[in-house]
């Protein structure tokens, strides 16, 4: 799904087989407007949902720039459920049972 204010096709990684602790390592690049108020990170398993990460572009206003400007969110953050009958089978778990997604994700704001 194309979200508000994200310049280019949405991205995704490879699949990884038979590994029940997958390590992707992969880098996307984006750029994004005003309109975009968010990120949105899904978690799939043989084409069914796992888990959902979203993280507020108004998050990266109080992280400190590094010496080119970015600013950067990085550590292990909680997947939640979304909502509608594709979540249905991980709807009954609260937060933070769907385990947690290591990102790191740079932002840099133009002026």
């Amino acid at each position: 799904k194309i979200l508000p204010g994200l310049i280019g096709p949405p991205c995704q990684t490879q699949v990884i087989r038979r590994n029940a602790n997958p390590r992707w390592k992969e880098h996307f690049s984006y750029s994004f407007n005003h309109q975009l108020s968010c990120f949105k990170l899904l978690v799939y398993h043989k084409n069914e949902p796992l888990g959902k990460l979203t993280v507020d572009v108004s998050d990266f206003y109080s992280l400190p720039t590094d010496q080119n400007q970015w600013q950067v969110m990085d550590g292990w953050l909680p997947l939640c459920s979304g909502k509608g009958t594709e979540w249905k089978k991980v709807q009954h778990y609260g937060p933070g049972k769907l385990g947690d997604l290591q990102v790191r994700i740079a932002v840099r704001f133009d002026t």
